[in-house]
């Protein structure tokens, strides 16, 4: 049997390396309970080595599931009457770099499937983002005009201190030609606020970035040490009303910036997925748009676990008003 240990003649045990063992496979899902959305993990673990993070000792170097079970799960949501399926990985882009493919060739098989349904991506890392996937979500219908690219930090200093593969310049550069191509992208990300060592500058530099680009949303944390990591060893010399008041600052930018482009897009027609939950405020049916606007409209339940054509009509707090066309 292929083993991952062997026993010598001198009777030692002999250790092979068991990343190489590694199978990963995820199993067919047909019922999310009360969900309309089918979550499709592709890959596991992660090969990046950031410095805030105990992902790769709790989980593994990156490992991927095989195209042909990821379709056959895929299939079996929709045939199950899932209408969005969400792609998702500890490190989503990473799926392939150990079999020699592309992610953005199995999102391409994924969205020729047949079947009224869309695919939305899950957090993706900038330089997992090329220009093949950029294009598939241009021009393909069924996959929906959305990115979440994660940031941390838009300063160049902090950024090495995190060890992530990435520089300012760089992550510009994925972002504006995402912007670019893309019409109506909806663009969100993960931001740390206070990490060790970040100066009044070093912040400025990552708010300027937020003014720069269109993000709709951000997920701000206030960093906090964990054990096991290599950030752990430093000091965490941010007072919490610093991290307070950083993180403040960035919801609000981002908060003005998701009004602004939710005003703009009034008037637009676009597609919804109807979830099986109402709005607890309204009691109104809601859903999201293509590009994760969030919306609610008045209609009966059968409009739930639907992709309705609506148009938006008018803002509500955090909402876009819509309609059935």
């Amino acid at each position: 049997p292929d083993l991952p240990w062997q026993k010598n003649d001198a009777n030692e045990i002999i250790m092979s390396d068991i990343h190489k063992k590694r199978i990963f496979r995820t199993i067919p899902v047909q019922n999310f309970q009360g969900m309309t959305k089918a979550f499709i993990k592709v890959q596991t673990g992660c090969d990046e080595k950031c410095s805030f993070c105990t992902v790769v000792k709790a989980r593994g170097r990156s490992v991927s599931d095989s195209r042909e079970n990821i379709i056959h799960n895929i299939q079996q949501a929709i045939d199950s009457g899932f209408k969005e399926i969400t792609l998702t990985g500890i490190n989503l882009g990473t799926w392939g770099m150990d079999q020699g493919e592309t992610f953005s060739s199995l999102v391409h098989d994924i969205v020729e499937l047949p079947g009224d349904f869309r695919v939305r991506l899950s957090s993706i890392n900038p330089m997992e983002i090329d220009n093949d996937l950029i294009r598939l979500i241009a021009e393909t219908e069924k996959l929906c005009s959305h990115l979440h690219i994660p940031l941390q930090s838009g300063d160049d200093k902090i950024l090495s201190a995190m060890r992530r593969n990435y520089s300012r310049s760089q992550y510009l550069d994925v972002a504006e030609r995402a912007i670019d191509i893309i019409p109506g992208l909806g663009l969100g990300a993960d931001i740390i606020v206070g990490f060790p060592g970040e100066t009044e500058e070093e912040f400025e530099n990552t708010r300027k970035l937020i003014e720069q680009l269109p993000f709709s949303y951000l997920h701000v944390f206030t960093y906090s040490p964990r054990r096991g990591t290599e950030a752990h060893q430093l000091k965490d010399n941010i007072p919490g009303n610093i991290k307070k008041q950083r993180s403040q600052c960035l919801t609000q930018i981002v908060n003005q910036k998701a009004m602004k482009m939710r005003e703009k897009i009034l008037g637009q027609q676009e597609t919804v997925l109807i979830e099986n939950q109402r709005d607890t405020k309204s009691g109104w049916l809601k859903g999201h748009t293509s590009n994760y606007v969030p919306v609610i409209l008045e209609g009966d339940d059968a409009l739930k676990n639907n992709l309705v054509p609506v148009t938006l009509q008018a803002l509500s707090e955090s909402q876009v008003i819509a309609c059935v066309q």
